[in-house]
């Protein structure tokens, strides 16, 4: 597990988030709260359980309004009483540092907005039972020729 989080270089990720936690949560929840978030996020071990949007496309600024409902709506069905405020979590595709901050300025709910970006490449035990590129397109251009002659 340290190989991995040095390899997927964790200490310089985590607590990069754009968040606006210290305005939203006190001292030492948006403290903790903030460290962790990373930025970018590598997606092979995500072990967070917060509200997370996934979004495939850069940031833009309704996708905080969004992630409000989201918590609203999260605090109110399944918040228990004890419960620290609910944290939300926006993945982006890519993100300007300044829209986040102004997005996020007034928002009252504790959020924060990070981009990911995916493995460059398969784990060695899923290559030999993946098919190729070649492969799937070979597949495809099959199917899609037999389709046309129908």
């Amino acid at each position: 597990m340290l190989v991995h989080q040095i390899e997927s270089s964790l200490y310089e990720r985590q607590g990069k988030a754009v968040t606006n936690f210290d305005r939203a949560l006190p001292p030492p929840q948006s403290d903790l709260a903030r460290q962790a978030l990373k930025d970018p996020y590598v997606f092979d071990f995500l072990t967070l359980t917060v509200v997370i949007d996934l979004k495939v496309e850069p940031f833009r600024p309704e996708f905080a309004g969004k992630m409000n409902f989201y918590l609203s709506a999260v605090d109110d069905r399944l918040r228990q009483q004890d419960d620290k405020p609910s944290i939300g979590l926006i993945l982006c595709k890519d993100k300007s540092k300044i829209i986040v901050e102004y997005a996020l300025r007034d928002t009252r709910k504790p959020m924060g907005v990070a981009s990911y970006r995916l493995t460059a490449s398969l784990p060695r035990h899923l290559k030999g039972s993946l098919p190729s590129i070649e492969e799937l397109e070979a597949e495809l251009g099959g199917r899609m020729r037999a389709t046309k002659g129908r």
